[in-house]
């Protein structure tokens, strides 16, 4: 099951990277920019490279070193995906990443958001369900189809903006 998981994650990093990549190249507002974002909860801390504020915020932050490579300090001179490798609490992410082919993605040419699962997110996940969902109501009907350039999980729900 954990290698079915990876894959999922895997899918999951796929598409987000995807919609994100494509957001920024369209030219459209991205949720930092957004006056009013519907749930702040879920935004991101603002990239270095966005001249923003870099405060780390959150109660996950008290697990993340005080200094070495997988410090905040530490972690900041490396790219996402070597960044991550450093941080125990992110290996199954970094496994989905590797499994995924994302390695070379992550440590390239940014600025990226990254919404990074910790392991124990993953270990969330309902591992007797061969049911993929999204956001735990919409089924994946048909997954993996691949196109010349995306790989496809066809939906039975349309997803509408939080």
């Amino acid at each position: 099951m954990r290698t079915s998981r990876i894959r999922l994650a895997g899918l999951g990093i796929v598409a987000a990277l995807s919609l994100t990549a494509a957001a920024c190249s369209s030219g459209t507002k991205s949720a930092s920019s957004n006056p009013t974002p519907a749930a702040p909860t879920t935004m991101a801390a603002p990239s270095p490279a966005s001249g923003l504020s870099t405060t780390n915020f959150g109660p996950g932050c008290a697990a993340v070193p005080n200094d070495g490579k997988g410090s905040f300090s530490g972690m900041a001179q490396d790219p996402a995906a070597t960044a991550a490798s450093n941080n125990p609490a992110l290996s199954t992410l970094v496994a989905a990443v590797k499994a995924a082919g994302l390695v070379d993605t992550l440590n390239g040419t940014g600025p990226f958001t990254v919404f990074a699962p910790t392991n124990d997110a993953f270990a969330k996940i309902d591992k007797a369900g061969d049911t993929i969902t999204v956001n735990g109501q919409t089924a994946v009907v048909c997954g993996n189809v691949q196109t010349a350039n995306a790989t496809v999980q066809i939906i039975d729900t349309v997803l509408m903006p939080g």
